[in-house]
């Protein structure tokens, strides 16, 4: 190669690199490497170039700037047999290639192929190798140190820590000679945690456990001197950008350890005022329960008042609706309406109308505050889900009934009664033509039947604002109800609506 490389020679850092292989098919043991110091020309071959052994494929430590001669032989052909005692004579060609250390690791400045071995380190591969040494002249210091990785574990000489065998490396030669099986970390010892308090070596500020670690500086060849010095972790650059001190986080836990006893003092007096509007919100439902239950008599120890909305008017007073029982047909209902904890209405149907005149209260229930037949009844708003509540309650008021009815007969047979014109109440009696008896009706559906007499679906009986407000439901409905014989203490007293009307009635009193 041609071009000029800088010269390195002035630094004395030193850099670990991988030495080249052997490569596939070559002879091992004729090929090596070798850390150049210097030519001798009164040698021959590869004599003539003085330095260190370099184990192929190992390690080694390099000052920067140190040229390293790898030579590669390989094997033609087979080995010849030749005269008794001699060894067989074998053809070889030769790679020979001349690196330089630098701080990235070595760097190729020459190579050459020989196809005879022996030419591999003669008068070219010498003459290049001078040129080199001349431009690159070997570095100051100590010559190249070899990596040996350990064979065996063994306690680190500096921190005394257990190696894994091939983790680090058999320690150095020290004053001319090794030490037997000492073993050490490499290229250093694993770091520890730091202390909290503990001062960087170097920003000069206190440290934060996890902020920081230490490190092992090995100074020399004498594991005695070597010194632990807390530092905070590399990618903080604590010399750039300052780091949190022991001091500071203790200060800011002590801030937060503060707020917090805020935080919940505040809670707990949050708690305890929630506590207190609830029980008193629960002794005022109490209140308006017993206020109800007088106002419905005896019977509403068989049939309960339902608390079906309860919520606060825009002028601060609480409102309450409660489902009680009709005066003529407990097992029906109607709707009774507190304001501030007195009775405002009498008992009514409750009725619910759509409306987008008040935002968040998509519903407007009717309440008829002035019993006058045509007073205009006030109008309360109602959330969906007061709106459903409501239906709720009132669906779960006919089906305690019907619950009832079936109570009172557990053992009785239930049949239907298909396409009746007439929409059933539940618990009302029936006359059934087809079977001759009375029934009493324990629910029922509906289908709708078009103009040509076809008809689908089949609907449970729902609730609707129309039905609520006391409207006859709409034409085209034909009702299918379940019902179950009706019991002697049943029949009714003052007439009943037949299933059938083409069919007189056999007890029409």
């Amino acid at each position: 190669m041609d071009e000029t490389i800088p010269n390195p020679a002035a630094e004395t850092s030193t850099v670990e690199v991988a030495v080249p292989p052997a490569p596939a098919g070559a002879r091992p043991a004729a090929c090596w490497r070798r850390a150049v110091a210097s030519v001798d020309r009164e040698q021959q071959g590869g004599f003539a170039v003085r330095g260190e052994r370099l184990p192929a494929g190992g390690h080694a430590v390099l000052a920067v700037g140190t040229l390293v001669i790898t030579v590669d032989r390989c094997a033609l052909g087979p080995a010849l047999p030749r005269g008794r005692g001699q060894r067989p004579q074998v053809d070889e060609d030769a790679d020979v290639a001349v690196l330089l250390a630098t701080a990235n690791g070595l760097m190729e400045l020459w190579r050459r192929h020989y196809q005879s071995a022996r030419s591999a380190c003669g008068p070219t591969t010498l003459r290049t190798l001078e040129k080199l040494l001349a431009e690159h002249p070997p570095p100051p210091g100590p010559p190249a140190e070899v990596i040996c990785p350990n064979s065996a574990a063994g306690e680190c000489r500096w921190c005394g820590q257990q190696v894994r065998a091939g983790a680090g490396r058999q320690a150095p030669a020290v004053g001319g000679a090794k030490a037997e099986g000492a073993v050490e970390h490499w290229p250093s010892c694993p770091p520890r945690g730091a202390r909290d308090g503990e001062v960087c070596t170097d920003c000069g500020r206190s440290v934060v456990r996890g902020d920081a670690h230490q490190v092992l500086i090995r100074d020399g060849d004498d594991p005695g001197s070597a010194e632990w010095r807390t530092r905070h972790l590399p990618y903080l650059r604590c010399t750039v950008n300052p780091q949190r001190t022991w001091e500071e986080l203790q200060a800011a836990n002590a801030a937060i350890a503060e707020n917090t006893a805020l935080l919940v003092e505040q809670g707990r007096a949050r708690a305890a005022a929630e506590q207190r509007r609830q029980e008193a919100e629960a002794e005022t439902v109490r209140e308006e329960d017993r206020v109800v239950a007088a106002a419905v008599g005896p019977v509403a120890a068989e049939h309960p008042p339902v608390r079906a909305v309860g919520k606060l008017l825009r002028d601060g007073r609480r409102f309450a609706l409660y489902l009680v029982p009709a005066t003529d047909d407990p097992y029906d209902y109607r709707a009774l309406a507190l304001i501030a904890g007195t009775i405002a209405t009498v008992p009514f149907r409750p009725a619910v109308a759509p409306s987008d005149e008040v935002p968040g209260l998509p519903y407007l229930l009717k309440v008829p505050l002035d019993p006058a037949p045509r007073a205009r009844p006030a109008l309360v708003g109602l959330t969906a889900a007061e709106e459903k509540t409501l239906g709720r309650a009132g669906v779960a008021w006919r089906r305690r009934f019907a619950a009832a009815l079936r109570a009172a007969a557990p053992g009785a047979r239930t049949w239907t009664i298909p396409d009746l014109p007439i929409r059933p109440a539940v618990g009302e009696v029936l006359w059934d033509s087809a079977e001759r008896t009375h029934v009493r009706v324990l629910a029922h559906r509906r289908r709708w039947l078009e103009e040509d007499g076809l008809s689908f679906g089949l609907v449970p009986e729902q609730e609707s604002h129309y039905s609520r407000a006391g409207l006859a439901p709409e034409s085209g409905w034909l009702y299918i109800a379940t019902v179950r014989a009706a019991l002697p203490g049943e029949m009714p007293g003052a007439g009943c609506r037949c299933a059938d009307p083409s069919t007189p009635c056999p007890n029409p009193s």
